[in-house]
């Protein structure tokens, strides 16, 4: 009886060794094939950790969320913080996003572009410098998605730090700053300058500013004014270059400062989103299109609303 005893005991504790290696196998295997293998990242939600020769660290704050009309929007701030030892001249931020991804605001940052799964978010020049004395960059974007519980994931980032084309065209004397003057201009038609009115909602009128260069000439540099009631507020703008002035209710555009000039044939389109303070949608009042050509020509356009 005793020898039955026995064997019935070392049988259940061999039971209980093999459910406790089986379960930590299990444990382990689910951790592995869950983890991110990213050789450029490890991703944990709230704070980003990226080590890529330079380190540095990326958070973000999930600014607003909000539901229209079925789909789901969310407003988001990340920040890189960069720890490296040389100056950089440009970065780019990589992003898991859902597969519908549709941009709908970029601020503090030169494009914000979905490809497939993945937003590029391009440094603007204003914050495309890091370094030791100037740490931090804070883009911002705005998404609209079917995904009700997004939630952000930084899947890599890419830092220049050799002279590049943005450094140049910062030191160089062609930038987009040059002032066009409104003495001896040539009205003419071969620009076309037209705001459509796209959308909007509440108080926020969405216009996409759409100019084509119709002409063998190339456009250097150009300006377009735009006024809206004293007191509006720009809620998102891409495409280009802005000044606005809510005292009198001017938006002053400009081209990128990536692509200031207007080729031969070419076009651009510049997306504003606007708190008028009146019920979308909201017809502005318009200026005028001014541009030097790269002969020196000075030249206006009347800008036509449409949409």
């Amino acid at each position: 009886m005793r020898k039955i005893k026995k064997n019935k005991s070392n049988k259940f504790v061999i039971i209980i060794i093999v459910y406790f290696i089986t379960f930590l196998t299990i444990s382990t295997a689910y951790s592995f094939l869950n983890a991110d293998l990213s050789l450029s990242s490890s991703v944990t939600i709230g704070s980003t950790q990226i080590t890529n020769n330079s380190k540095y660290t990326i958070d973000y704050i999930v600014d607003s969320r909000w539901q229209s009309n079925g789909a789901n929007y969310y407003h988001i701030t990340p920040t890189v913080e960069y720890d490296g030892d040389e100056t950089t001249t440009g970065w780019k931020l990589f992003v898991k996003v859902p597969y519908d991804t549709e941009i709908v605001g970029c601020w503090s940052a030169s494009t914000c572009v979905v490809e497939g799964e993945i937003l590029t978010i391009t440094s603007a020049p204003h914050n495309s410098k890091l370094n030791k004395d100037n740490t931090t960059a804070t883009p911002s974007f705005q998404m609209k998605t079917n995904e009700a519980n997004y939630e952000f994931r930084a899947t890599g980032i890419t830092f220049e730090t050799k002279t590049s084309s943005i450094d140049k065209t910062d030191e160089g004397t062609s930038t987009n700053n040059t002032t066009v003057q409104d003495e001896h201009r040539t009205t003419v038609d071969y620009i076309k300058s037209t705001l459509n009115i796209t959308g909007g909602w509440g108080n926020i009128t969405t216009y996409i500013l759409k100019i084509t260069n119709e002409s063998n000439n190339t456009i250097q540099f150009w300006d377009a004014d735009i006024t809206f009631p004293i007191g509006s507020s720009i809620n998102a703008l891409w495409g280009g270059e802005n000044k606005y002035d809510e005292k009198t209710g001017v938006l002053s555009l400009e081209g990128p400062s990536w692509s200031p000039s207007l080729g031969p044939n070419g076009s651009i389109e510049v997306n504003i989103y606007m708190d008028t303070g009146n019920p979308t949608p909201y017809r502005p009042t318009l200026g005028k299109f001014k541009a030097t050509t790269s002969t020196g020509e000075k030249i206006i356009s009347d800008i036509s609303l449409g949409g």
